[in-house]
């Protein structure tokens, strides 16, 4: 079964008449919104999570699929690349055909499939708080170094501040993810 989603894609009049054409009404479902709670149930009974993004500006879907040990099947244009690493196999996403090959390949190879899932668990330790927060006050130390303070110190207090609220949160868990499985 193919599982589509996407704001606006149950109410596609050419979307329902084309699978309604090709005979496949019962192996396609449209959802549209998703409500947060239902994500890793979907996650953990997929194949793979297909990713054609165009225009993606960061790809929090990647995340939520490694974090749930779903593999990743992903456009090979924007920041996608930068965000899942290896932990994708690419595609060009302006080629059916290949976003098609690509479908059949992570069903027909439980070799690349168990690969996906042990780089993608590898991968999305990388994006805790912790981590992303010590990222950004580097950069920002970095950028005072080189002379550019001007609210550096401003913008770095409230990053301290915000980890330090994050961990009084989650208590002695020092590297919580940002997707809880």
């Amino acid at each position: 079964h193919l599982v589509l989603s996407g704001s606006g894609l149950l109410g596609n009049a050419d979307i329902q008449h084309l699978i309604a054409q090709s005979g496949l009404r019962e192996y396609v479902h449209i959802l549209d919104y998703i409500n947060y709670e239902d994500l890793p149930g979907l996650y953990k009974n997929a194949d793979a999570l297909v990713f054609p993004s165009l225009f993606e500006g960061f790809g929090i879907p990647l995340l939520e699929a490694m974090a749930m040990e779903c593999p990743i099947l992903a456009s090979c244009t924007t920041s996608i690349p930068e965000v899942a690493g290896d932990a994708a196999y690419y595609f060009d996403p302006k080629s059916p055909m290949r976003i098609c090959e690509s479908m059949h390949r992570i069903v027909d190879d439980p070799a690349l499939r168990e690969t996906l899932i042990r780089k993608g668990k590898e991968r999305v330790a990388c994006y805790s708080y912790d981590q992303v927060a010590r990222r950004h006050l580097d950069l920002f130390a970095s950028a005072r170094s080189k002379g550019k303070d001007a609210g550096i110190r401003r913008v770095q207090h409230h990053c301290q501040q915000y980890s330090a609220d994050k961990k009084g949160e989650r208590g002695e868990q020092n590297d919580q993810l940002l997707f809880q499985p």
